[in-house]
């Protein structure tokens, strides 16, 4: 049996003689590898989250072109629908309209000898005619199309 031994107050908060702790000489570079491991991990996670947001934002942004895609094909189809030639016509008779010749004749009165005009009124002037001109044009296209 050992014999007990009692401590005075002073006795038991004195440090103890002789003991001292052991130094640990890699702990400094163990911290610092510790350290820069887990600020390159949550780097790594931070630009991968990036990344997969951007990707989300990519796909949302897909989906949405296909839906307006889609959109449009339809709006396009009714465009067609509602302007064939089939149903202008059934349309036209419903309605009693005379049926139109493929050919549209237009004819445009001889110029007249103008005034000397000064160069601006001049050149609205052909500029005008020739819109007039086109706009004429553009209809018996039209028309020959139907």
């Amino acid at each position: 049996m050992i014999p007990e031994r009692r401590l005075e107050l002073e006795q038991a908060h004195a440090p103890a003689k002789g003991i001292a702790p052991k130094p640990r000489p890699g702990i400094g570079r163990y911290v610092v590898r510790l350290m820069i491991t887990v600020g390159i991990g949550l780097f790594t996670v931070s630009r991968f989250a990036t990344a997969a947001q951007a990707g989300y934002r990519l796909d949302a942004l897909h989906s949405q072109l296909t839906v307006a895609t889609a959109k449009e094909a339809s709006l396009e189809a009714q465009v067609a629908k509602l302007t064939a030639t089939q149903r202008l016509a059934s349309e036209a008779a419903k309605l009693k309209l005379q049926p139109t010749s493929d050919v549209l004749a237009v004819s445009v009165p001889a110029q007249q000898p103008t005034k000397a005009t000064p160069r601006a009124v001049a050149a609205h002037r052909g500029g005008l005619l020739a819109a007039i001109g086109a706009v004429i044009q553009a209809i018996a296209n039209g028309v020959a199309r139907m």
